[in-house]
């Protein structure tokens, strides 16, 4: 195992919320070379958790950091082995975990998705073959499109012009051009349809692949993209419903207005950033998550990971009149939540923490509890608010932290 692989595990380690910035940041200190410059013997990378361990305190926690690695390390080899980022890539960002730089925890998902999901890696080696399609949508109807990468990543940004392109970008291992044309031709699947396009790229052993799609601005846009071992990232395209599925990835979602909103993974952190919906799901089984934006109703959720999120007032004051309803919840790992200290907005609060404290900052709520706890209440007036926000924040194992952001302050 190289120790950039390591260093790979630790950032991605963090990004779950298995560990905190400043842990991150010791183990990765520990796989510094330094020793070497001393005159001493550097800690291989496979033991640099376990060597940690005994500089730092308390023994206990630093044990169960250095399991978690280890147990991370098996299986990532393979992944790893395959999508080997670069040393450059990795070196500017564990330099800014080590500073102890603020919005390091924002960064993360995107972070992990670019250096472990999206590009073509060393690993694996081919001649590249290009597949393109594009075309043109009726005007005043409602497009659905679909794809479906069964090995590969997929992304989505807004088109230069009035037309849709689609390109498909296959990396073949082939004797030569004719038969790498060949084995790309025998995994693309396409079909327009009266009202958008279906693409299906399917699994071959010889063939990796990335969709890159560009969809002009102004159709109502119903969405479902769905890949098998790749990360999705949908941008700057607003939609009336989008559903984003992988089962080992990242997905992203950015400068997005849409009426319905579901990003989901089985192993990845999942990252709404500028999203504001009527609706929204953010589910993972394996990964962190993180929304900053608005909807009227959210649901943010992972098995093993941290959530954050952060409320932010739509800049028409009729989009958030009413009752919002934000569920957040984690089987294991921290809960976090900023939300707008204004006058015209109220919130009633339902927490619940199996193991860890509750944090509560907010006019009117200023309370602090540990071990098994929860709380129960709301804000001065919140019947009579403009705005009346109910939050329910749930961990099974980690802290629940509320607390007031100024207004379009990241979280």
């Amino acid at each position: 195992m190289r120790m950039k692989d390591e260093r790979i595990i630790i950032l991605q380690m963090l990004e779950k919320g298995k560990i905190t910035v400043e842990e991150a940041a010791a183990l990765l200190d520990a796989l510094e070379p330094a020793a070497v410059r001393e005159h001493k013997e550097a800690p291989a990378p496979e033991h640099a958790a376990e060597t940690i361990s005994s500089r730092s305190g308390p023994g206990d926690r630093w044990e169960e950091t250095r399991e978690r690695i280890d147990s991370s390390l098996k299986h990532l080899r393979e992944t790893l082995r395959e999508k080997a980022p670069t040393g450059d890539e990795i070196n500017a960002f564990v330099r800014k975990v080590q500073q102890g730089v603020a919005q390091v925890i924002d960064e993360l998902p995107d972070v992990v998705n670019r250096l472990l999901h999206w590009e073509f890696r060393s690993g694996f080696t081919g001649r590249t073959v290009e597949e393109r399609f594009s075309g043109t949508f009726a005007e005043g109807q409602k497009v659905t499109v679909r794809v479906h990468c069964e090995d590969g990543p997929v992304r989505f940004a807004p088109s230069e012009d009035e037309g849709y392109h689609v390109r498909v970008v296959n990396q073949v291992r082939a004797d030569d051009d004719a038969h790498a044309k060949a084995l790309s031709l025998e995994t693309v699947d396409w079909r327009e349809t009266e009202n958008g396009f279906e693409l299906t790229l399917k699994n071959h052993p010889k063939v990796r692949s990335q969709v890159h799609v560009a969809l002009p601005l102004g159709p109502a846009y119903i969405v479902d993209v769905t890949s098998d071992d790749g990360s999705i990232v949908w941008e700057k395209l607003p939609a009336e419903e989008v559903r984003l599925t992988t089962q080992d990835g990242a997905v992203k979602v950015s400068d997005v207005k849409a009426e319905r909103l579901e990003a989901r993974t089985e192993d990845g952190a999942v990252w709404l950033h500028k999203v504001e919906a009527n609706e929204v799901r953010a589910l993972s089984a394996d990964g962190a998550v993180r929304f900053r934006g608005f909807a009227r109703r959210l649901r943010c959720a992972t098995d093993d990971g941290a959530v954050r999120a952060a409320l932010i007032a739509p800049a028409l004051p009729e989009v958030d009149e009413g009752e919002l309803h934000w569920e957040l919840s984690s089987q294991d790992g921290a809960v976090s939540l900023w939300v707008p200290t204004r006058d015209d907005y109220g919130y009633r609060l339902r927490l619940t923490a199996g193991e860890g404290s509750v944090s509560v900052s907010l006019p009117g709520i200023n309370t602090t509890t540990s071990g098994t706890a929860g709380l129960t209440g709301h804000t001065a007036g919140f019947e009579e608010k403009r705005v009346r926000a109910t939050l329910i924040l749930r961990t099974e194992d980690g802290a629940i932290r509320v607390a007031g952001a100024r207004e379009g302050a990241d979280a």
